[in-house]
């Protein structure tokens, strides 16, 4: 009798479940260097015990889009990728999409994008980090590539790594000083009600953690405690370089800021920031630059500089 191979076929479909079957080799990624860092982070995975594991790229809103995979499949992702349809960058802060992603272009202009098919997103493992906020769950940033092996002319990480590439060809570094500035405001009413489920939805009714106009003052501070303390525990446990969390001038308002950081490290911690601040148990954060002008507003910063890196005797 032949031997039965339909075992070994089904063990095939299952290895290459996610993504397509080598995907970091079609796209020129696979590197001893990379080999190296997925087995730590792997066995890191099975030291940790962690469950789930999501896979993320950053919208051009600045939204982390995540596909929450179990832990035990992350080796295909690293290998294969992440599927994303292109149709998520069609979308406005809303989730509304404003052009005809079904067409051959895809509203995007390129043929390799219509139809809402597929990219790829490539988790960039130096951005691996286990979220102490959430149960036995890992966390990683993409870079987002068409299937054909091109990187998506869209990523805002694509963007951002395309500047630093041009600073260091000019012996400079960009370093960062990151901060935010953000309203903690309680949820009185999260209008959950079916008649708020519209796109966009009802938005929820909310109320000052405390009165505001004392900048600085330890008094606000104090009141502000049992918010600032969960947060400040998350973004050390994630591994940012947490500097300050203070009172700021407006109502419930505080400011968070980092150590400095460098390239692609800063844009990566300030997603981490931004997404961690705004989700505070019980709480909403809100960083609109004016969310109620007649009370305050509110700014993120990036106050950034170049060094030059090159040496002079």
């Amino acid at each position: 009798m032949p031997p039965d191979s339909s075992n070994k076929n089904i063990t095939s479909a299952a290895e290459n479940s996610l993504g397509r079957p080598n995907f970091v080799g079609f796209a020129g990624l696979d590197s001893p260097e990379r080999r190296e860092i997925a087995a730590s982070i792997l066995a890191r995975i099975d030291e940790e015990q962690l469950e789930v594991i999501r896979v993320g790229f950053v919208d051009t809103h600045g939204i982390v889009r995540a596909r929450p995979v179990e832990a035990r499949l992350f080796s295909q992702v690293l290998c294969n990728g992440m599927a994303f349809t292109t149709g998520l960058l069609a979308m406005d802060s809303a989730n509304s999409i404003f052009q005809n992603v079904f067409a051959h272009d895809g509203g995007f202009g390129r043929d390799t994008m219509g139809g809402a098919g597929d990219m790829l997103a490539m988790p960039d493992l130096a951005t691996f980090r286990v979220l102490p906020w959430a149960r036995k769950c890992g966390w990683v940033v993409s870079d987002l590539y068409l299937k054909s092996g091109e990187r998506c002319p869209f990523d805002p990480r694509l963007i951002m790594q395309t500047a630093c590439n041009r600073l260091a060809k000019q012996g400079l570094t960009y370093v960062a000083g990151l901060e935010i500035e953000c309203h903690i405001l309680k949820v009185a009413d999260p209008q959950n009600n079916l008649s708020n489920c519209t796109q966009p939805p009802t938005a929820p009714t909310v109320e000052a953690f405390r009165h505001g106009y004392q900048y600085m003052s330890e008094n606000t501070l104090d009141h502000l405690e049992p918010i600032i303390t969960p947060i400040r525990h998350a973004l050390i446990g994630v591994g940012l370089p947490l500097r300050i969390i203070e009172a700021e001038w407006g109502p419930g308002q505080i400011e968070i800021s980092l150590e400095p950081l460098e390239n692609m490290t800063a844009a990566d911690a300030m997603i981490l920031l931004r997404g961690r601040s705004s989700r505070s148990a019980g709480a909403w954060a809100c960083l609109h630059p004016s969310w109620q002008s007649q009370h305050c507003r509110t700014s993120i910063h990036a106050a950034g500089i170049f060094i030059n890196r090159c040496f002079i005797p």
